[in-house]
This record gives C-alpha cells, sequence and structure tokens, in this order.
C-alpha cells in the first residue's frame, strides 16, 4: 500500500482574510498492518482543493503518488492530477464533465492521452487514501443508521467501483468498497470521527490495518 503529503506553512496574519480563508493546516495518516508501515499520506485541504501526498510502503521500494482534485463550489470534484511514479499507473488528469474536458483539451491538446474521463456521477478515490475517504464521508454525510452508496473510480489504475458509506453512530462510519483497492477485492474500513466530521483513526480488520491521524 502508499502514502505521502504537502505541508503548507505560511504567515496567516499577513494575508488578506479572502485569501486565508482558502487555507487549510495539513494533516497525516498513518496505515500500519500488524507491525509494518502500509502507507503515510500527508495533505491539506482547502475550501476549492485535496492536495495529498501518499507514500505507499513497499518492499523492495516505496511507491509515492501525489494528487491535487479540485472542487466546485458545491464541493462536487471537477479534475483530478495525479502524478504516480509506479510502473503501468496512470499519471496525468482525471476530469469529472464535460466542460472539464473541453478545459483540459484547450490546455494540453485534445488529443493527448494523458486525460481520462471518469464516468458519470463518480468521485475520485485510492484503496489507501483515507483522506480521499474522509473527503467522501464529508460529501454524502449521511444521518445516523443511514447508507449512502455513491460510484468511484480509483484515480490510478481507472478501475470504477461501487461504495457505501453507512453511519453507524454519531462518530462512527463504515466505507465498505468493491473494487477501491483491485477489481474483485472487497475493502471494508471502519472509522471514527471528530466533531467537525474529520476522520480521526480507524481499522480495516480484514487488512489488520490501524489507522492513525496526526
Amino acid at each position: 500500500m502508499r502514502v505521502e503529503h504537502v505541508v503548507v506553512t505560511v504567515g496567516l496574519a499577513l494575508l488578506a482574510p479572502s485569501a486565508s480563508a482558502q487555507l487549510s493546516t495539513g494533516s497525516t495518516f498513518i496505515i500500519t498492518g500488524e507491525q509494518d508501515t502500509v502507507a503515510v499520506e500527508r495533505f491539506t485541504r482547502t475550501s476549492t482543493a485535496l492536495i495529498g501526498d501518499l507514500r505507499l510502503v513497499q518492499q523492495p521500494q516505496s511507491l509515492h503518488v501525489h494528487y491535487t482534485v479540485s472542487f466546485r463550489p458545491d464541493g462536487s470534484p471537477t479534475r483530478v492530477e495525479i502524478i504516480d511514479d509506479a510502473p503501468n499507473f496512470f499519471t496525468g488528469t482525471v476530469v469529472f464533465d464535460a466542460k472539464s474536458m473541453m478545459a483540459v483539451q484547450a490546455e494540453i491538446g485534445a488529443l493527448n492521452d494523458r486525460v481520462r474521463m471518469s464516468p458519470a456521477n463518480t468521485q475520485p478515490a485510492i484503496g489507501t487514501s483515507m483522506a480521499l475517504m474522509e473527503q467522501l464521508v464529508r460529501a454524502t454525510h449521511p444521518a445516523i443508521g443511514d447508507s449512502a452508496r455513491i460510484g468511484v473510480m480509483n484515480i490510478r489504475n481507472g478501475n470504477t467501483s461501487a461504495m457505501t458509506i453507512t453511519r453507524t453512530s454519531t462518530d462512527s462510519v463504515s466505507i465498505v468498497c468493491d473494487g477501491c483497492m483491485r477489481m474483485g477485492v472487497r475493502e471494508e474500513i471502519r472509522v471514527a470521527l471528530g466533531k467537525s466530521g474529520d476522520i480521526v483513526g480507524g481499522t480495516n480488520p480484514s487488512l489488520h490495518w490501524t489507522i492513525t491521524r496526526r
């Protein structure tokens, strides 16, 4: 699995209010499996973007994924820029509607093979990215006892799958996804939420993951 991060350090007192409102402090998710580190993800969220660095700790090498998700005012994604140093995984731009596709094609050319269109009504995901999972929990915000079922696209390999997010209590959520990591692999993550709706920790019982936030 994998992860890394971006830390934003700015003198907020020197910024205009409109600019400072766009900024968010960085956080880090660490996934461990039994005694080994699986992934480390450092990320920064603003009102218009989610920027993350995911380091997937594997033998014989550690793999790195960098992504920037851009959002509309309603919180839905418009595009994702992704750089993935793993062989045979995608590096380029994923767009989520025709308008975004036209904008990207105007920037880099209509025939560029580094642009993918995600299927309609899908959201970006990576099986080991808890920052993207947190974004999906925020976007769906089911009531206690209710579930939301959404389509997601793994922005690393292009796989599409279905995700079910269930609010099991005031401060906990279950996330089940068939294919978020690999096709045919069912992933279930149980997370605890803080008062602001952030994921503060969790587990993946079948993979023996422990998820912590710093």
